[in-house]
């Protein structure tokens, strides 16, 4: 009786531990790595004011797709490619200064994360797989967590370093190369 209760335990604890092991390699599989060739669509162009040759002022207001933060290398390719077509067109100068909208950085909460965060349609079913691929800094932030949905909080959170670091990344090498102020 005893090795019949010894002999289930045991394979009570390989089952638990394959369950583990199996969720422990879903978290870190199909995560978003391919590039994408960026589509920069200027649809719409306004020039304001007369060219004076003392500098100018280009807001630049992307249209943005979840593949376009997926990683760091798309994020950056698509805002390069928008900067070369208004270079293109003749609206970048040395003395130019660029704007890009003030929340353009938000959605690289999806960097590096599963395929089917990025494809999915509904914003529950994205969070509901960070959540779930991401679980120990998931509750790790959800303890830091202070707004008024801690679990939007905790996610944001526990992306910050990467997200920042992309942004920061992106910005900071276009504006060494591009030979305009961002």
């Amino acid at each position: 009786m005893l090795s019949y209760m010894f002999f289930k335990r045991s394979y009570l604890f390989y089952f638990v531990f394959l369950i583990l092991v199996f969720y422990g390699i879903w978290t870190y599989t199909d995560r978003s790595t391919w590039e994408q060739t960026p589509d920069s669509k200027l649809k719409r162009i306004e020039s304001l004011g007369k060219n004076l040759k003392k500098g100018n002022l280009l807001g630049i207001q992307p249209w943005m797709n979840p593949i376009d933060y997926s990683n760091e290398i798309n994020f950056s390719k698509k805002i390069q490619s928008y900067l070369e077509e208004a270079n293109k067109k003749g609206y970048i100068n040395p003395k130019t200064i660029v704007v890009f909208p003030e929340y353009l950085g938000t959605w690289l909460v999806i960097a590096g994360e599963k395929t089917s965060v990025i494809r999915s349609d509904k914003l529950e079913d994205s969070m509901q797989t960070l959540i779930l691929s991401n679980p120990i800094g998931f509750i790790l932030n959800f303890f830091k967590a202070q707004g008024k949905d801690k679990i939007r909080d905790a996610l944001f959170r526990m992306k910050a370093e990467k997200m920042l670091s992309i942004y920061s990344n992106t910005f900071s090498n276009m504006a060494k190369n591009g030979g305009s102020r961002l």
